[in-house]
C-alpha cells in the first residue's frame, strides 16, 4: 500500500503489540484516541490476555457515511496541515504525511472493520468514552459498549471528537484514573 496515503489502524495495533512484547510488558492498561482507540480495540481483540483495561476514546469500529463526509470537508490536507500546526508538533515531513493519511480515511473501506463478535473476546475491563456531539456518531460507541462483555459506556455531554479536552478535562482525568485504578464495578 502506498504509506504516503494509507494509515492502516489493524497494522498500528500489531505494531503496539510488537512493542509490548519487546518492552517485555505482560499486561497493560490503555487509553486511545480516534484512531488510537481504534488500534487499541483491534490490539485488544487479536491478544485479549494482554490487556487489564482499556478506555477508548473517540474510536469507531467502521467509518460511517457521516464520518467520511465530514473528513472529506474538514480536513483537506493542506488545511488540515496548518489548522492542526502538523509541522510544530511532527516537522515539515511528517506532519505533511499525517495529514494526507487522514484526508485519506474518507475513501478508505475495510480498515477500520471490527465486528461484535470481536469486540466480544475482548477480556480487558473497558471505559468507552465518546463526545455526544461527535462527527463519528454515538451510535458506534453504544455498538462498541454492547458487544465488550466487561464495558463501562460515558457519553460526555458537549464533547466533540477531542471530547477529554477543554471543559471536561478535569472530569476526564478523575473518572480515567477511578476507572483505570479498579474502582468500577461491572454488574450486568
Amino acid at each position: 500500500a502506498d504509506t504516503s496515503k494509507v494509515f492502516l489502524h489493524a497494522t498500528a495495533a500489531s505494531d503496539l503489540l510488537a512493542l509490548f512484547e519487546k518492552l517485555n510488558l505482560k499486561k497493560v492498561k490503555a487509553i486511545g484516541h480516534s484512531s488510537g482507540g481504534i488500534a487499541i480495540l483491534y490490539a485488544a481483540v487479536n491478544e485479549p490476555d494482554r490487556f487489564e483495561a482499556i478506555v477508548p476514546i473517540s474510536a469507531q469500529v467502521y467509518f460511517s457515511s457521516q464520518t467520511r463526509e465530514t473528513i472529506k470537508t474538514i480536513a483537506k490536507p493542506e488545511a488540515y496541515y496548518e489548522f492542526n500546526e502538523l509541522e510544530k508538533q511532527h516537522g515539515k515531513i511528517k506532519g505533511r504525511l499525517i495529514a494526507r493519511q487522514f484526508y485519506h480515511f474518507h475513501e478508505l473501506y475495510g480498515d477500520p472493520s471490527i465486528t461484535p463478535d470481536q469486540l466480544a473476546t475482548i477480556k480487558a475491563r473497558s471505559l468507552i468514552m465518546h463526545g455526544d456531539n461527535d462527527f463519528v456518531p454515538v451510535s458506534q460507541a453504544w455498538d462498541i459498549y454492547q458487544s465488550i462483555p466487561n464495558a463501562h459506556l460515558w457519553v460526555i455531554p458537549n464533547g466533540w471528537h477531542m471530547p477529554h479536552l477543554g471543559a471536561n478535562e478535569s472530569d476526564f482525568i478523575r473518572r480515567s484514573i477511578e476507572f483505570l485504578r479498579g474502582d468500577w464495578s461491572k454488574e450486568r
